[in-house]
């Protein structure tokens, strides 16, 4: 794992990030939660005590972005283990284009090349969309991309919404 202090970072970013954990991570009774123990929603509400302190979004932003680092080098490290939910029962198989396919595959080279590329660096999650080492994709950074290419080909008001499952019948379009 790369420490904070072996990291490329510049002198002022390492001690920034070791302040705002010292201060918003350990000392908070989040901190004091055993790494096995901590719920989505004990996150949710070490977030919401950040806020009602008043503190900055970057301040909270670096902390949460901290914090998700601590997990991820510990979920690499093997300390933590991460678990699926899913059930045999829920897998399904989701029909897709030929188009779609043939991105896939051209995805599953890229990720193979990627894969031979990082050697014992490489941390295989069975992802599909993954980075140069096969750690999953931040989805803020799927998102950036996402928003670039639309408008790159003149779409407007892409976002993660566009995804979602509408919860009512889309309009009709007469002719």
């Amino acid at each position: 794992m790369t420490t904070l202090a072996n990291s490329d970072r510049k002198t002022n970013t390492k001690t920034m990030y070791a302040a705002v954990a010292r201060h918003h991570i350990i000392g908070s009774q989040l901190g004091a939660t055993p790494m096995h123990r901590v719920r989505p929603s004990a996150v949710d509400g070490w977030l919401a005590e950040l806020r009602r302190k008043r503190l900055s979004d970057s301040t909270r932003r670096n902390a949460y972005t901290i914090l998700r680092a601590v997990f991820d080098a510990a979920v690499k490290d093997r300390e933590l283990v991460v678990t699926s939910t899913k059930t045999a029962k829920s897998r399904r198989e989701v029909p897709i284009t030929d188009r779609a396919a043939a991105i896939l595959q051209r995805l599953q080279a890229r990720q193979a090349a990627d894969r031979d590329r990082a050697g014992s660096q490489w941390n295989e999650t069975g992802y599909v969309l993954t980075t140069a080492f096969g750690e999953p994709c931040d989805p803020r950074n799927a998102l950036r991309a996402l928003k670039a290419a639309a408008e790159q080909a003149g779409l407007s008001a892409i976002g993660p919404t566009l995804f979602a499952t509408p919860r009512q019948s889309p309009p009709q379009i007469s002719s």
